[in-house]
């Protein structure tokens, strides 16, 4: 098993891609057992299947705006 050096030192030697993926991955396992977040996801989902979220239209609206600025 890699020591907390050996992992900060392959950190440091990753793409910023990477790194990201790697973030993504650590916040990942925090919460995958918590049953807060695991309610929370849940509500988020109900409100989605129920017709809450945003119109496809304002999606786009806003796609569009964002390219104007280029971001």
């Amino acid at each position: 098993m890699s020591t907390v050096q050996e992992v900060q030192a392959a950190l440091e030697s990753m793409s910023p891609e990477d790194r990201i993926r790697v973030k993504a991955f650590l916040l990942h396992l925090t919460r995958v057992n918590d049953p807060a977040h695991k309610a929370e996801l849940t509500r988020r989902l109900q409100h989605l299947e129920s017709g809450g979220g945003v119109p496809r239209a304002q999606l786009e609206q806003l796609h569009e705006d964002l390219c104007k600025k280029n971001l």
